[in-house]
C-alpha cells in the first residue's frame, strides 16, 4: 500500500472518452469497498488498513497532490467509495497545518458524491467547515473507533 501502487490508478471508469460503458480492471468489481486515505504517515493506520484489507476493502494511500490526481482521472460511480484524511501532513517537504482543509476546499469544486472523513485531534470547526465545503459530505472526528467504522464502511 503506497504512493507508488499505480496499478490502483485505473480501477473502474463508468464511462470512457467515447461514451460508452468501461469494464472494471481486473480484480476489482463494480461497487467494489475502495478508501482513498489521504495520510503521510500510513504506519499510524496499519491496524485499520489490515481490518479493511481482511474485509475485501481496498485502501490506497495517496498525498494530497496525488490523491487529486487519482480522483480527477477516475470515476467512482460504479464503487462504494469514500475518502479519509489527515489534518497535519508533510507535502513536499513543507509542514503544512491545514493539509486536511485544503484538500477538502480542492474537493469542494469537484462535487464528489462520496463521503469524506476528516481525521483530526481537533473538530471543533466541523459545523463552519461543513457549511463552507457544502459540496463535500463532510464529517469530522478524532476518535480512533470512529474512524475505523468509516473505513471498514460499518
Amino acid at each position: 500500500m503506497g504512493a507508488d501502487d499505480d496499478s490502483f490508478i485505473l480501477l473502474v471508469q463508468v464511462q470512457n472518452a467515447a461514451g460508452t460503458a468501461a469494464t472494471s480492471p481486473p480484480g476489482y468489481t463494480a461497487m467494489q469497498k475502495v478508501i482513498l486515505w489521504v495520510d503521510d504517515h500510513p504506519e499510524n493506520n496499519s491496524k485499520i488498513m489490515a481490518r479493511a484489507a481482511a474485509n475485501n476493502i481496498k485502501v490506497r494511500v495517496r498525498s494530497t497532490r496525488e490523491a487529486l490526481e487519482f480522483l480527477d482521472k477516475n470515476s467512482w460511480q460504479s464503487c462504494d467509495f469514500r475518502i479519509i484524511t489527515d489534518m497535519h501532513r508533510i507535502e513536499a517537504g513543507i509542514e503544512v497545518k491545514d493539509a486536511g482543509i485544503q484538500f477538502i476546499k480542492e474537493l469542494h469544486f469537484r462535487k464528489p458524491p462520496f463521503p469524506v472523513l476528516l481525521y483530526c485531534s481537533w473538530t471543533g470547526n466541523i459545523a463552519r467547515w461543513k457549511q463552507e465545503f457544502d459540496a463535500v459530505r463532510l464529517d469530522a472526528t478524532s476518535d480512533a473507533v470512529t474512524a475505523e467504522k468509516f473505513v471498514l464502511f460499518l
